[in-house]
């Protein structure tokens, strides 16, 4: 018993180093543990805590208004903003795509005038394929309906501006109607990469069309209303090689002309 005790005490013996093993494994287990619990536990309280904003997101109203334009509304699965007393459009609730066939945005929300459409409200939420927009509308912001599926944009009367990029990609649209609108300049980048866009009605007040506007839109072939006096930015319909129109016909030649 004594020779045993004395071999367990030897250094040169495996007991202590055994010992010293287990225990440094022991402690290592403890430690991981006690970050995965701690790990563990913030992620619940993150998830409790964003369950409980989205509630508190749900259930909004108008009458919660604290009086900061950054806060948004819901209605009918709309969000938006009340801004100087009309309505600004920033997306469907919770970022959810919509789910209809057809977008409908109203005229009027909880008795304020819808003005205004804002910016990547819409982005790539690609389910809705036809768009109904109404008078009361005087402007669609940046990306706002960029690489969505609408196959049609047909501009409402009161219409004033279109942002940069506001239809960029949205690869199944086949006609644009600005004809009605009171639209003085398509941005640059507007209705680019549209491969199925194929006839364009500019509106009559039509003042300047920026670079690079309906580029790479390769199936175009009617541009109409485009006067004289229109500001044509040469890359304004750069590679739409099925377009006829007369002047841009022209202002592709220089381009070409000057490439060579």
């Amino acid at each position: 018993m004594v020779h045993n005790i004395m071999n367990y005490l030897n250094f040169s013996s495996p007991y202590p180093y055994r010992r010293l093993y287990q225990s440094q494994q022991i402690k290592a287990f403890k430690t991981t543990f006690k970050e995965a619990f701690k790990s563990l536990f913030f992620v619940a309280l993150c998830s409790v805590i964003r369950l409980f904003q989205l509630q508190t997101y749900a259930n909004t109203t108008i009458g919660s208004d604290n009086g900061l334009n950054d806060t948004e509304y819901v209605y009918e699965g709309l969000r938006y903003k009340i801004i100087d007393n009309t309505i600004t459009i920033t997306g469907s609730h919770r970022n959810e795509k919509i789910k209809r066939k057809t977008l409908i945005i109203p005229e009027k929300i909880e008795g304020f005038i819808v003005t205004k459409i804002g910016m990547h409200a819409f982005k790539g939420q690609n389910n809705f394929i036809h768009l109904v927009l109404p008078n009361s509308l005087e402007s669609i912001e940046s990306f706002a309906f960029a690489e969505t599926n609408i196959s049609k944009f047909q501009a409402p009367s009161s219409l004033q501006h279109l942002g940069f990029g506001a239809f960029n990609k949205c690869k199944w649209l086949k006609e644009v109607d600005l004809e009605a609108s009171q639209i003085k300049v398509i941005e640059s980048f507007t209705f680019n990469l549209c491969p199925k866009l194929k006839k364009v009605t500019l509106p009559l007040t039509i003042e300047k069309i920026d670079t690079f506007a309906f580029w790479m839109d390769k199936n175009l072939r009617i541009v109409k209303n485009l006067k004289e006096s229109v500001i044509l930015h040469k890359y304004a319909f750069a590679q739409c090689e099925d377009l006829n129109h007369p002047r841009i016909r022209k202002v592709m030649l220089k381009i070409k002309e000057d490439k060579s």
